[in-house]
């Protein structure tokens, strides 16, 4: 979905209540988000992990984005809501 920024896909992703995981690559960089049950509970990318990762990720200007199968036992680190009301 090239039309859409990052931040739609994941609120879509969110509204959806979607388990998954989505990896972000840009370029060399690969980042990863887990969303359980339409929350985002985790992310990785650029050596870090949580909410720093999380804000580095939207930093990005661009990327390709893959669904990837839930992982259900991934420990939760991020606890603040992502989606703006």
């Amino acid at each position: 979905i090239q039309s859409k920024s990052l931040m739609d896909i994941i609120q879509m992703e969110c509204l959806s209540r979607n388990s998954t995981v989505l990896r972000i690559t840009r370029g060399p960089l690969v980042a990863r988000l887990w969303l359980q049950d339409g929350e985002l509970i985790d992310a990785e990318a650029e050596g870090a992990r949580g909410e720093v990762a999380f804000r580095r990720i939207l930093a990005w200007k661009s990327g390709t984005f893959e669904n990837l199968p839930p992982e259900p036992d991934r420990p939760r680190t991020i606890t603040n809501s992502i989606t703006r009301e």
